[in-house]
């Protein structure tokens, strides 16, 4: 019983991996909002009041601020409400998910390895 209990929190384990693979690391700087239009990265817009915003990008448009989210949905930015603005870090970004690519990697073959053992541990016993 304790084994397969140990194969359900490394499946769970395992299953949270692969939920963070595609994390976006931001600099810890804040930057202009007109470096964040220009550089046509990811942004995260961090508002007074509101909660915080995760874009793919910024575009202004005839003196407005726009923001285009993942779902290919265009948002008006009020400029007042913004408290800073942070970048896409691509090499963390990227090294980020390889971490977490080879650590799930690792969990898979941990869990394969674990049910191998118990296979045979059963089996001879």
């Amino acid at each position: 019983m304790r084994a397969s209990s140990n194969i359900l929190n490394a499946s769970f384990i395992l299953a949270m991996l692969f939920l963070m693979q595609s994390c976006i690391v931001y600099y810890p700087a804040p930057v202009k909002l007109e470096e964040a239009v220009m550089a046509e990265t990811p942004v995260k817009i961090r508002r007074h009041a509101d909660p915080t915003l995760r874009l793919k990008y910024l575009e202004e448009q005839q003196g407005q601020l726009l923001g285009h989210t993942r779902r290919g949905d265009t948002i008006l930015i009020d400029r007042s409400e913004i408290s800073e603005v942070l970048l896409m870090d691509k090499s963390a970004s990227t090294h980020g998910t390889v971490l977490i690519s080879i650590l799930a990697g690792g969990v898979l073959i941990g869990l394969i390895a674990m049910g191998i053992w118990a296979a045979n541990f059963s089996i001879g016993g």
